[in-house]
């Protein structure tokens, strides 16, 4: 889960409340509960093979049922990627970078510099033909750079400084749908969170900066690839094209508001896209007139009464939701992770998220 602190706010094209009026319930294809809370998930393209970072915790490795195949307890586990076949992960250590088999036999370990955001931000990837392994390289000066191996020998075979303009942050990992660019998220707090765009092309790695993308989070693709959406300055949902990062649409979030915009997004349909909101609801964007067109519930985790999920709380009635954050894989997988609520009477949190995976297929349709 990602709690990123933004920046000062531009002021935004479109103002629009969410309507309670249009509610999608979604029915789980498949859940699992983790036992700990869950920080980052990821998959395989095909979305054949499931990574379920815990923080603290074991890795779980799950299929494309969500049916646990493993769980990777004997290291400390962060910033996980998967090999496109599912035959390796990577991952860093306190002190270095590992690349493992599924039962855990090590093929690769490099020492490396620590980075305090790295735990939960994926800083590491596999092309899909398995040739290089991408990672990121925090360096003692507080630079940090990009480096892509080639898996035969795990040599370096480029590198690129990603000139962000703070120094020794994380850097967040993905690809764009063309998969021959990576597009990576740089975050520093209330300072700032940058993008930039990296490509290797006849050896020759590149990272060019997204100027007109300052104070978001990390880009969600249309499959397409020519478009793109961010949660940007805490309240406007921002659209884009790419590759020239040209402002097509905005939406403001009322401050007024109890709730806020979350930090995740993904498209659910050419245009329509999903979006959390800070009490763990998820509201659903019109991309054609930049308008909220109705809210996803996903069955077994209905926005509910503050009071029903945090006893403590007995006065308030605002709903709210158990989402921590979800995430799209495949074509129309989505994996959602919720906390295991009611909370305690005693006010401690369980601690424990549960793991969801449904399709997004059709969707959209049922939010107008």
């Amino acid at each position: 889960m990602f709690g990123w602190i933004f920046g000062k706010r531009e002021q935004p094209v479109r103002i629009s409340v969410p309507p309670p009026k249009a509610l999608a319930v979604v029915t789980p294809q498949a859940s699992f509960e983790l036992g700990c809370p869950a920080c980052l998930v990821t998959a395989t393209p095909e979305m054949k093979h499931i990574l379920v970072q815990g923080l603290p915790g074991p890795t779980f490795l799950f299929d494309d049922e969500l049916r646990l195949q493993r769980q990777l307890r004997h290291y400390e586990m962060q910033a996980v990627a998967i090999s496109a076949d599912g035959t390796l992960i990577a991952f860093r250590s306190s002190s270095a970078l590992h690349i493992i088999t599924r039962d855990g036999t090590v093929v690769y370990k490099k020492s490396s510099q620590p980075d305090a955001g790295a735990s939960i931000t994926p800083e590491c990837l596999f092309s899909d033909d398995g040739r290089f392994f991408w990672s990121v390289e925090h360096l003692a000066d507080y630079r940090t750079q990009l480096e892509v191996r080639d898996t035969s020998t795990w040599d370096v075979v480029a590198t690129c400084f990603i000139d962000t303009p703070e120094k020794g942050i994380p850097a967040f990992l993905d690809w764009h749908p063309n998969r021959s660019t990576v597009s990576i998220w740089a975050p520093a707090g209330q300072d700032g969170q940058w993008v930039f765009w990296a490509v290797l092309e006849d050896g020759h790695l590149t990272v060019s900066r997204a100027v007109a993308v300052v104070n978001t989070t990390w880009p969600a693709f249309h499959a397409s690839g020519k478009e793109f959406v961010v949660v940007k300055d805490l309240y406007t949902v921002a659209r884009f094209s790419f590759p020239e990062c040209a402002l097509l649409g905005e939406l403001e979030w009322d401050e007024s508001l109890d709730d806020g915009l979350g930090d995740f997004c993904c498209y659910i349909a050419d245009t329509k896209v999903a979006v959390s909101s800070t009490n763990g609801r998820l509201f659903v964007v019109d991309l054609t007139d930049m308008s909220f067109a109705g809210e996803i519930s996903v069955a077994g985790h209905p926005p509910r009464a503050c009071h029903e999920l945090y006893p403590m709380l007995k006065e308030n009635a605002e709903l709210i939701g158990d989402l921590q954050f979800f995430q799209r894989l495949g074509r129309d997988g989505i994996v959602s992770v919720h906390s295991l609520l009611p909370q305690k009477k005693d006010g401690v949190e369980n601690g424990k998220d549960v793991v969801v995976l449904w399709d997004s297929d059709g969707l959209a349709d049922q939010v107008g």
